[in-house]
């Protein structure tokens, strides 16, 4: 038996069983546009006169796939599948006007079981109380006509672990989030965590794209406040109508949306390299992000990339194909959705993700539970070198960060006259010459990232070695690398050069604000700062230690997948010391700096989960830029060590020549590229000249 309501308020068109329907009947009501409600148990649609036909139809049993049903018995042994309900991502979502004369207690009611049964999270005392405040404040202070507006309690964002507004207004027009904290005055991680809403709302909700979003941070415990940070409108619960009707006012007419629509709407935030490796792993799509698409041209490379694949397998060629990007610009991103578009496209070929950098390939490896798609170049090379391996069949190769290969005297020293007069590019080129009858050698190559001995090599090394194999190598590149390869097959792309920075989210300037601060040009740094959204990308520094902590633990509090963590320059003597210890060296192992003789790794610092004591979010150990290069969390506290000293009107990196002082001034581009939401710098006490260079940039001291 079935029965059907029609819910005028949300203009929706509501279907309820008394039991599990057929398959056949959940087939018909999904092609019409029905979806499942967990909480109301019930199929639901936005109201159209076919869908209420339908409707009418399936509580009078008259429709074809009842009419042609089949009764089963216990004797046929088959069971009904049953449809698994939608992950609910709300507690409670309705009208202005039905919430407000909703009493109190069944609001609770719905809100606590909501949470319990289709949250699945733990519910504490402090969270229902926070609830009956804000539910206090709403019913008190929403006057006035917001009838067009639908409010929505605890959304969950998809993918982000929990992370969940308390209260949206949502119309066809606008989304206005109002976080309610129990406070008399803001805290800067409350207004950050506010911004990063709004951010996030605003680039990755679908429904949300056309939409003006409008973050509010609402003080519960104080008074007559009411102003603007950071595109968040800060207010008091006595000013919060004020605040809302001026949102209002600035967008026009107001009109009702189909809420369903909305809270069931493609939600796809910006993966960190690591769950991009693992959805690609799982056969997954890898996410369609807004500013990946509308600020950068990592499609056209793609697409570049792709037509040079099938025509390097069609004619049987051997192509080196390079590609340039400014730190973050997504040329990790790109050379894995280019495998998992190439080998969705033919099962056949066969693909290896190569890089030299260990703690990469450790983390990936540790993340994907899988040591064959990505490796260790190094272990490639010796398998060559060494064993002289007879399989390698490996058609699409990428090498991440190929230009800080290995140069001759690093072979030389490590291979000794196994590898006399080859550089690491020899070889590697050598291998796919005498097993692959064509390749694709894709070489993503970061700029100004090289950080250890036999590191600078560069782009000349792979020039010199595919001038002297026998097979014919064509060259793909961007225009700007076309010199480097003057006299060999080059066919040269724009495309290949991604310039804009997808790693901080919308703030595609801040690479280059960090060359410019690295190079010590603090009048052009101090320019390119203004341009960086602060709503978006969060800077600051500290002279307290603890105060960076607390920050970060306020910020992500309960965000399970967000990843924060101490990282310093290796040459940096003074901050273990100081509260930053990183992993000693025993008998040519790491070990945990607590004294003790375990073994420390990398992968569990990035991987493991935020409440784990080995886990970067611990805030116990302080990793290098050997250990975090290429890799990536959401807000690192980034050691200012001694070995970055201002003098005479520039950065003076410690260094014994030339050479070692690049590599101390590419470490610390490193160390203030890895944050996707920002950075915090700590710089100890006795350290003014230092703070005084941050705050002449514009970069503010973290406030209390």
């Amino acid at each position: 038996m079935a029965k059907y309501e029609l819910n005028d308020s949300l203009n929706g068109v509501e279907i309820y069983f008394d039991s599990i329907p057929t398959e056949s009947i959940r087939d018909e009501i999904k092609a019409a546009g029905f979806r499942w409600n967990g909480s109301k148990k019930c199929w639901y649609a936005t109201q159209t006169d076919e869908r209420i036909e339908l409707a009418k139809k399936v509580a009078a049993g008259e429709t074809d796939s009842q009419q042609a049903q089949t009764i089963t018995t216990p004797a046929q042994n088959q069971t009904t599948e049953v449809e698994p309900p939608m992950t609910r991502k709300y507690c409670y979502a309705d009208s202005i006007e039905n919430f407000m004369g909703t009493e109190k207690a069944a609001w609770k009611k719905e809100m606590c079981s909501a949470f319990k049964e289709e949250i699945d999270l733990p519910l504490s005392q402090s969270q229902i109380d926070a609830w009956a405040d804000c539910y206090d404040v709403l019913q008190r202070e929403l006057v006035g006509d917001l009838s067009e507006f639908s409010i929505i309690f605890e959304y969950v964002l998809p993918y982000e672990s929990g992370r969940r507004p308390d209260v949206l207004l949502v119309s066809n027009e606008a989304v206005i989030i109002l976080e309610f904290k129990r406070k008399p005055v803001v805290l800067v991680e409350d207004l950050d965590q506010a911004a990063d809403y709004g951010r996030d709302i605003r680039e990755y909700h679908y429904e949300s794209r056309d939409k003006t979003v409008v973050p509010m941070l609402v003080l519960t415990r104080a008074e007559n406040v009411s102003y603007r940070d950071k595109d968040v409108r800060i207010c008091s619960a006595d000013r919060l109508m004020d605040n809302i009707n001026a949102a209002i006012n600035t967008i026009g007419t107001i009109t009702s949306c189909d809420i369903h629509n909305w809270i069931d709407s493609k939600y796809e935030p910006l993966p960190t390299m690591v769950e991009a490796a693992r959805r690609f792993w799982n056969g997954e799509e890898l996410p369609n992000i807004k500013q990946v698409h509308a600020g950068t041209n990592l499609d056209e490379a793609i697409a570049c990339l792709k037509s040079v694949t099938e025509d390097a397998e069609n004619n049987s060629k051997h192509v080196l194909a390079l590609v340039t990007g400014v730190p973050g610009a997504g040329k990790t991103f790109l050379g894995l959705q280019f495998v998992y578009d190439v080998c969705k496209a033919n099962d056949n070929q066969n693909s290896v993700f190569l890089s030299g950098n260990g703690p990469l390939v450790e983390v990936l490896q540790d993340a994907l539970q899988n040591r064959n798609f990505v490796m260790d170049v190094n272990k490639v090379v010796r398998q060559f070198i060494d064993y002289r391996a007879t399989e390698f069949n490996k058609n699409i190769i990428v090498f991440d960060e190929g230009q800080r290969a290995w140069d001759e005297p690093r072979m030389t020293k490590t291979y000794k006259s196994k590898s006399t007069g080859r550089t690491e590019p020899d070889v590697l080129v050598q291998l796919c010459d005498e097993k692959l009858d064509w390749c694709v050698f894709l070489e993503l190559v970061g700029e100004g990232q090289e950080i250890n001995t036999g590191e600078n090599g560069g782009i000349v090394q792979w020039y010199n070695a595919i001038a002297r194999p026998e097979k014919s190598w064509c060259v793909v590149c961007p225009d700007k690398l076309a010199d480097v390869f003057e006299g060999a097959d080059v066919q040269t792309y724009d495309d290949l050069d991604l310039k804009v920075s997808i790693r901080s989210h919308t703030a595609g300037e801040i690479s280059n604000f960090v060359n410019k601060f690295i190079a010590g040009d603090l009048d052009a740094a101090a320019a390119l700062l203004d341009k960086i959204p602060q709503q978006d990308f969060h800077m600051y520094y500290t002279r307290d230690l603890s105060r960076a902590k607390s920050y970060c633990r306020g910020k992500y509090d309960h965000q399970q997948e967000k990843r924060y963590g101490m990282i310093v320059s290796s040459k940096a003597d003074d901050l273990s010391r100081l509260g930053m210890p990183k992993p000693v060296w025993k008998n040519r192992t790491k070990l945990y700096p607590d004294g003790s003789d375990r073994r420390w790794q990398v992968a569990p610092w990035f991987n493991k989960d935020s409440n784990h004591p080995d886990s970067c979010c611990a805030l116990s150990v302080a990793i290098t830029e050997f250990d975090c290069q290429g890799l990536e969390i959401d807000m690192p506290i980034v050691g200012w060590g001694n070995d970055a000293k201002w003098v005479d009107g520039h950065w003076d990196f410690k260094g014994t020549d030339d050479e070692k002082v690049t590599y101390r001034n590419n470490s610390y581009r490193v160390l203030l590229t890895r944050g996707r939401e920002g950075f915090i710098v700590y710089i100890p006490q006795g350290r003014d000249d230092i703070a005084a260079i941050f705050e002449r940039v514009g970069i503010k001291e973290l406030s209390e």
